[in-house]
């Protein structure tokens, strides 16, 4: 069983992995996750550069007792995940980008 991290695009929140959540939490442990400023953390501050985001994701990894993950990003998410990636390689058992890229801006 692996543990499953899963982060939204910009315009998301983790409602946008819904059906990959209640598929894959058959099989895993999956944390889907809600940046500041997105789904249920609307009333919060959005965090303003990919390195804040990859240490709140940390955070919340630790939160819930997880110490590595696979870690699948959607569009900004993305960017955060590959910023995880280079920043907290320890944090990561693999890496999925979905449609992202490399230097996408805040």
């Amino acid at each position: 069983m692996a543990a499953i991290v899963l982060i939204h695009g910009a315009g998301d929140s983790r409602a946008v992995w819904e059906r990959q959540m209640r598929y894959l939490s058959e099989r895993h442990r999956v944390l889907g996750i809600d940046l500041p400023g997105h789904g249920a953390r609307l009333a919060e501050n959005g965090l303003d550069r990919h390195e804040n985001n990859a240490a709140e994701v940390c955070r919340m990894m630790d939160v819930e007792g997880i110490p590595q993950a696979v870690v699948a990003g959607h569009s900004m998410g993305g960017a955060v995940a590959l910023t995880m990636a280079l920043e907290h390689p320890a944090r990561l058992q693999g890496l999925v980008l979905v449609a992202t890229g490399a230097r996408m801006k805040m």
